[in-house]
């Protein structure tokens, strides 16, 4: 439950603030704000390290070092992979 937590107030909050500042935000009517994308760039950076040395410790294929996946480990996959085909636009 800790993970999801953090999952919406650090890698979320990052990846949200990164696409609506420089993707999605014309579509909306937005104006692009590069200093808040690159600030959400931070926070995402920042994130994505911790996922790495903390959560993946040891080299654990699952967070927390589980044998098998859990709704934390799928629902911050999802995150990912939704970053990396944004990527792309």
């Amino acid at each position: 439950m800790h993970i999801l937590d953090w999952h919406h107030t650090n890698p979320r909050l990052g990846a949200a603030f990164l696409i609506v500042n420089s993707i999605t935000g014309p579509a909306l009517g937005l104006p692009l704000n590069p200093k808040a994308a690159k600030q959400a760039e931070k926070i995402l950076g920042s994130s994505l390290a911790k996922i790495e040395t903390i959560w993946l410790e040891g080299n654990a294929k699952f967070l927390l070092g589980n044998s098998q996946p859990s709704i934390a480990d799928l629902s911050l996959g999802c995150e990912i992979m939704q970053l990396d085909i944004m990527r792309e636009y």
